[in-house]
C-alpha cells in the first residue's frame, strides 16, 4: 500500500476536503432523495420537478467547468473552493425562501454556478496544487469518503427536517458552507501550488507526476467519449436498478436488498485501489473498469434471475463505477500533466456533467417506453463504446 501519510499539509488536506465534500454532496446533489416531497409541497412543483433541480445544478456546472477550470489554473484552488463554499451557502439561502419556481430556478442555478469551485472538480485540483506526487492515492481516499455522502445525509436530513422543516434544513446546511466549508478551505489549501518533486522509478509513476507527458494523438476525445459514456452508465442506470431487478423475477424486497449493494461496490473498488492501485498505470484500471461494463450487462439476462446472479452483477457494476470514479479525476494528470491539469479537467467535466444529468432521465424514458432488455443493451452499448475509447487511448499512451 502506498502511504500519503508522510506530508502533514497533504493529511490535512485530505481530511479537510474528505469533511466538505461530504458535506457538498450530501446537502445538495442528495438533497431531493429525502426532501422533495416537502420541497414540493412547500414551493407547489411536483416532485419530479423537484428532482430536476439536480439536473439543473449538473448542465449550468458543465457550462461553467472550462471557466472554471481555467480560473484554478490560474489561481491556489485555496480561494476558489472559498468563495465556491460562500456561493453554496447562498444557493441553498435562495431554495429556502422558494415559493414557486423563481426561487426555485435560482437556487439550483446557484448552486450550478458553486458546483465547479466547490465541489470535485476543485477539490481535485487542490489535490494536485498539494502533493503532485501522491495525488493519485490522495484523490482516492477522498473519492473513498465522498462515497458515504447520501449514508451520512440522508439520516440527518430525515432528522432535521422533522425538528426544523425543509426550509429551516436548508438554512442550517447554508450555515454549514458558510462557517464550515469555507473556513476549512481557507486553512488546509495552500497560499500556492506545491513544486513539483522528481518522479521516483517505475513507468507507471513516471508518466503520472510528468508535468507535461509527452501529447497523446487525440487525447481529450478519447478522454470525453470514454469518461462521458462510462458516466452516462453509471450514473443513469443505478437509478433504475430496483425497476431492473424486479424485471427479472424478483421481489421489490430482494432487489431492493440488492440494489443496496451498487455503493459497497463503488467503495471496494475505491479500496482496492488504495492498497494496490499505484502498481498499476491508471489508464490499465480504465481499460478493466469500462471492460466490466458491458460485461456484467450482457450476463444478465443468463445470471440475473437467481438471487446470487443479481449480487454479482450488481456488485461487478458497483467496483466498475468505483474505479471509474477515480481514472475520471486522475486519467486528466496522466494524459495532460499537472501544468494543464485544471484546464484539461475542466474542459473534460463539460460534456460529462451533461451525461451525469441526461443519464437518470434517458434511462427511465427507455425502461418506461421499450421495457428493461433494451435498457440493458443501451447501457451494455454506452460501455462498449467506452472501452474502446479508453482501451485506444491506453494504447497510445502506452498504458
Amino acid at each position: 500500500m502506498v502511504r500519503i501519510g508522510a506530508s502533514g499539509a497533504l493529511r490535512r488536506t485530505v481530511a479537510a476536503l474528505a469533511l466538505t465534500q461530504l458535506i457538498g454532496w450530501g446537502t445538495t446533489f442528495h438533497l431531493p432523495a429525502v426532501l422533495a416531497p416537502d420541497i414540493a409541497a412547500g414551493t407547489g412543483l411536483t416532485s419530479a420537478a423537484v428532482f430536476g433541480g439536480v439536473t439543473i445544478m449538473l448542465l449550468v456546472a458543465a457550462a461553467m467547468a472550462p471557466v472554471a477550470g481555467r480560473i484554478l489554473d490560474r489561481q491556489p484552488a485555496r480561494g476558489c473552493m472559498v468563495a465556491g463554499s460562500l456561493l453554496v451557502a447562498t444557493g441553498l439561502l435562495v431554495l429556502s425562501q422558494a415559493t414557486g419556481w423563481p426561487g426555485f430556478l435560482s437556487g439550483w442555478m446557484v448552486l450550478g454556478l458553486a458546483t465547479p469551485f466547490a465541489l470535485g472538480q476543485a477539490a481535485s485540483v487542490g489535490i494536485v496544487q498539494v502533493a503532485p506526487d501522491r495525488a493519485r492515492q490522495a484523490l482516492t481516499l477522498l473519492l473513498l469518503f465522498g462515497g458515504v455522502a447520501s449514508t451520512v445525509s440522508w439520516p440527518l436530513m430525515i432528522w432535521l427536517g422533522g425538528a426544523l422543516g425543509w426550509r429551516g434544513t436548508l438554512l442550517a446546511f447554508a450555515l454549514a458552507h458558510a462557517l464550515v466549508c469555507a473556513p476549512l478551505h481557507w486553512l488546509a489549501l495552500p497560499r500556492r501550488p506545491a513544486e513539483l518533486p522528481a518522479a521516483p522509478g517505475g513507468a507507471a509513476a513516471v508518466s503520472e507526476l510528468d508535468p507535461d507527458p509527452e501529447p497523446v494523438r487525440g487525447a481529450f476525445l478519447l478522454a470525453a467519449i470514454s469518461f462521458s459514456l462510462a458516466g452516462f452508465a453509471t450514473w443513469g442506470l443505478p437509478l433504475q436498478l430496483i425497476q431492473v431487478l424486479q424485471t427479472y423475477g424478483h421481489t421489490e424486497v430482494t432487489a431492493v436488498a440488492v440494489a443496496m449493494l451498487f455503493g459497497p461496490g463503488q467503495v471496494a473498488a475505491r479500496i482496492i485501489e488504495v492498497v494496490v492501485g499505484h502498481r498499476f498505470a491508471i489508464l490499465t484500471t480504465g481499460v478493466v473498469a469500462t471492460a466490466l461494463l458491458p460485461t456484467s450487462l450482457l450476463l444478465l439476462p443468463l445470471i440475473g434471475p437467481t438471487v446470487a446472479g443479481a449480487v454479482l452483477f450488481t456488485v461487478l457494476y458497483g467496483i466498475a463505477a468505483g474505479a471509474l470514479s477515480v481514472v475520471r479525476a486522475v486519467g486528466p494528470l496522466r494524459l495532460f500533466g499537472r501544468r494543464r491539469y485544471a484546464v484539461m479537467a475542466g474542459w473534460l467535466m463539460a460534456p460529462q456533467n451533461v451525461a451525469f444529468a441526461a443519464g437518470p432521465f434517458v434511462f427511465a424514458a427507455i425502461r418506461e417506453n421499450f421495457g428493461t432488455q433494451v435498457l440493458v443493451w443501451v447501457a451494455a452499448a454506452a460501455g462498449f463504446v467506452s472501452f474502446a475509447a479508453t482501451a485506444l487511448l491506453a494504447r497510445r499512451a502506452g498504458g
